[in-house]
This record gives C-alpha cells, structure tokens and sequence, in this order.
C-alpha cells in the first residue's frame, strides 16, 4: 500500500514540475480599429495557426497562453470575414523591446464593417 501511495505521490510531482517548467509568454494586445478582431499567432517555422482570442474595438486583452518557444513570433489580427486586416513578425527581442504589447493601429482605408 506504501508503496502504491509513493508511486502516485511521484506521478503527480512530475506531472507538476513537467507542465511547470515549459515558459510562458504574457502579450498585451491593443486593437484600435474599428472591427472586432481574432488574434492568431504562429512560431517561426511552424505551419499551424493558433488562435488566441477575440478582441473588440478599442479593446485591451492580456494573454499568458503563448508558450515561449520560438526565436520569432507571426502575429495575425482577422476580422469576421477572415480578411487579414495586421500581420507582422516579431523576434523575441522586439517583442521584448515593445515591453510585451501588441498594438494593432487603425486602419487608413475604412473596410465595410463585417
């Protein structure tokens, strides 16, 4: 029985400092369009998209999701047509540089509003 609640105390504890260790990057975000958009991010060299929330006009979102992982980072912003409306690469180092925030500017030419 001892030694049952050990191996169990011991899968837990690594279960813990394994998903513990991975980093974890924090990204404000800051839309200033007019359109609600959908955040999604891709490593460098990575295929798949991931998405990271929604964000309104004028919104301000905080994110700790984002797994510190990749040397560069690809930032998307797409309205509810899926239009790409932001999208830039940013190294760890600029990211850094820009104190973690992501600002999406306005538009200068006004889309239809989804």
């Amino acid at each position: 029985m001892m030694r049952y609640l050990v191996l169990i105390l011991l899968v837990v504890f690594l279960v813990v400092v394994t998903t513990a260790c991975e980093p974890i990057l924090t990204l404000d975000f800051s839309n200033q369009t007019d359109h609600t958009l959908t955040i999604f991010i891709r490593g460098y060299q990575e295929e798949k998209w991931f998405e990271i929330d929604d964000i309104e006009p004028n919104e301000n979102i905080r994110r700790k999701t984002i797994p510190l992982i990749f040397s560069s980072y690809f930032i998307e912003a797409r309205d509810s047509s899926d239009y790409v409306l932001y999208s830039k690469e940013f190294t760890f180092k600029e990211i850094d540089e820009l104190d973690y925030k992501i600002v999406i500017p306005p538009l200068h030419n006004k889309l239809p509003r989804s």
